[in-house]
């Protein structure tokens, strides 16, 4: 592929990326509660009514003090919003960058650049093809704590918290972007390896003779090893991973356990159209990072899903 169609196709992917996260900034900013001030109107104009033995106080009266009243109210709201939604803009837009300059330090080449430039990031291409292991495990961290953030966003969001930029657990965090560096950074190198390895060996050669259709064939049966086999593995070493670390109790680790059933069912819809994407249309050192870009939605989506959850048992 030449260069430059290959720089718009990685120009193109980044943005789609960029936009899919951004959307998930702007939906859901609700605007300050109508009833709630009704309520609270309503309270100040039953305090308002003329008690026994007090001073009459006139219908224009009320409407002024309830006006006032509304008018507070609605400003005090207003100023929340946007001390929100810019803590809120903050936190997201760092967490973009943060990807968006994984993606392009893991992606970029030397015909992408100007010639001044072009020399550091051809020894940098070098660099990163000679260090796979350690670059993609600290590409992970970086990609996986800001997914936790967004997380945390979207979670709060869905809550209609205004107080955003006082509740980013900055520990759960670096907990996320540290493990997730070791299981889908570090282990997900030679777990793709793994992956190829099935896909290879699958006797594919004695049915059919197409070179594209092996190829197809062997991607379907090591997306269904992940599918079926890893995917319970993976969720259930993670999240003991996460019980360990924050020194739960046994009852309190089983508990977590417990939501690799929620997670494993609703995983093929998601996981197996990506998986044969990646596997046939990516190169290897680069299968890690674009699951890592896969898990962005996909942690939104579960973070959403277990919202609704925790309302309905409310």
């Amino acid at each position: 592929m030449p260069a430059s169609a290959e720089m718009r196709r990685q120009s193109c992917g980044l943005g789609g990326l960029l936009l899919l996260l951004l959307a998930h900034t702007v939906v859901g900013i609700r605007p300050p509660s109508i009833p709630l001030l009704r309520r609270r109107a309503q309270s100040r104009h039953d305090e308002l009514r003329p008690q026994p033995g007090t001073e009459a106080v006139t219908p224009k009266e009320i409407a002024k003090d309830v006006g006032e009243l509304l008018v507070e109210e609605l400003a005090e709201e207003m100023d929340a919003i946007g001390e929100w939604v810019a803590h809120h803009m903050v936190v997201t837009t760092a967490a973009i960058m943060v990807v968006g300059s994984s993606i392009f330090a893991q992606t970029v080449h030397h015909h992408h650049v100007p010639g001044a430039w072009a020399e550091w990031v051809a020894d940098w291409a070098r660099f990163r093809a000679e260090n796979v292991l350690p670059i993609t495990t600290v590409v992970a961290f970086f990609i996986y704590s800001s997914t936790d953030m967004l997380s945390q966003v979207l979670s709060q969001r869905r809550m209609h918290d205004p107080n955003l930029h006082a509740r980013i657990v900055l520990s759960r965090v670096f907990r996320v972007g540290t493990i997730c560096a070791f299981l889908s950074g570090f282990l997900c190198v030679y777990y793709y390896r793994l992956l190829e390895l099935i896909s290879d060996s699958l006797p594919v050669a004695s049915w059919t003779t197409s070179a594209a259709l092996q190829r197809v064939l062997g991607a379907a049966a090591a997306t269904l090893f992940d599918v079926v086999a890893y995917e319970p593995f993976y969720d259930s070493l993670y999240l003991s991973l996460n019980a360990l670390i924050r020194r739960d109790t046994l009852k309190e680790w089983i508990q977590e356990l417990r939501k690799v059933p929620f997670v494993w069912k609703r995983a093929p819809f998601y996981w197996v159209p990506i998986d044969m994407a990646n596997l046939l249309l990516v190169p290897m050192r680069l299968r890690p990072l674009v699951s890592a870009i896969a898990y962005i939605p996909w942690s939104m989506f579960l973070t959403t899903m277990a919202n609704d959850v925790d309302a309905q048992k409310a």
